[in-house]
Order: structure tokens, then sequence, then C-alpha cells
């Protein structure tokens, strides 16, 4: 079975119920993100990056969004 295809992702803040969304481009797909947390012992929880490994049909080439 062909894997469907992600074309970004969003955030949602369960409590006030705001979504940030972030598009990895047109005609490019990704797997699933990782956070990686800037500093383990900080008590922000956005306090990091993003990682997603993401394909450029157009290209032909993947690539590293951070």
């Amino acid at each position: 079975e062909p894997w469907p295809k992600v074309s970004g992702f969003a955030k949602v803040d369960l409590s006030s119920g705001e979504v940030k969304k972030y598009v990895y481009g047109h005609e490019k797909y990704g797997g699933e993100p990782m956070f990686v947390p800037q500093n383990p012992n900080s008590e922000n929880e956005d306090e990091g990056y993003i990682l997603v490994f993401v394909h450029d049909e157009k290209a032909w080439k993947s690539e590293l969004q951070i």
C-alpha cells in the first residue's frame, strides 16, 4: 500500500484552541516531525527545534528541515 502524503503539521493549544500550521512547501512531503529540546532542563515546552525529513517531488531530492 502506498503511504499517504503529509504536507505539513500543526500545533494545537488544547487550552485556547489556537492552531499553528507549518507547511513543508509546494510539492514537498515529509514524515513525522521530531522535537529536540534546546535545553533538556527548560520548563518552556516550546524551547527547542522541530526536525523533519522532507522529500521534494519536483526536484526529486530530500532535505532536513529545522
